[in-house]
């Protein structure tokens, strides 16, 4: 039997430290570090080069658009660190919620699908050839690390978000539209 007491969430902050946001980039350079990697394995139309250009575009361009102009943290320390920067950089956008533009988040994932494709096609090319150690050991370390980064931020950073409540990452019933909604049974 289950208990119904809700589990306590801890309480928000409106800076976050600096130790949160450096485990956040620890992982992150991690993550395109080895991203990069395997994009540049690929060398059809240059795929590396076009790879960083978009990871950059997306990084430091597509996402203050689309999701910090919205933030409660637009002008703080977020847990990302783009808050203040971003608030130089771009003005507050006043057209909606944080979650309004989250659908745009389509966008990103070609700085996950590139990867794990290219990781897939080496795996089998290195199968083929007899070896297929390197790669595979490398993108499983990529696995890892997009696990452990995601672990890390939904209990230290999204946890204690201010935005936790119309957030899709903290809680995906938010895109589904049933947040706060009980289950149905049927």
């Amino acid at each position: 039997m289950s208990s119904s007491v809700p589990k306590k969430q801890p309480s928000t902050v409106d800076n976050y430290p600096i130790r949160i946001i450096a485990v956040r980039w620890f992982f992150i350079a991690a993550e395109m570090g080895l991203a990069t990697y395997f994009a540049f394995l690929f060398t059809m139309f240059n795929l590396g080069f076009i790879f960083l250009i978009y990871g950059f575009i997306s990084a430091f361009v597509l996402l203050p658009l689309i999701r910090c102009v919205r933030c409660y943290y637009y002008g703080k320390r977020c847990n990302f660190g783009w808050g203040k920067l971003v608030a130089f950089l771009f003005p507050k956008a006043d057209d909606g919620t944080f979650s309004s533009r989250y659908g745009y988040s389509f966008i990103f994932w070609p700085l996950r699908i590139i990867p794990i494709g290219v990781g897939f096609i080496q795996i089998i090319d290195g199968f083929m050839s007899g070896f297929g150690f390197v790669p595979q050991g490398l993108l499983g370390i990529y696995f890892i690390v997009i696990f452990l980064h995601r672990k890390f931020y939904r209990k230290a950073a999204c946890s204690r978000c201010r935005q936790r409540s119309e957030c899709p990452v903290y809680d995906s019933s938010i895109m589904r539209g049933t947040a706060g909604n009980p289950p149905t049974v049927g």
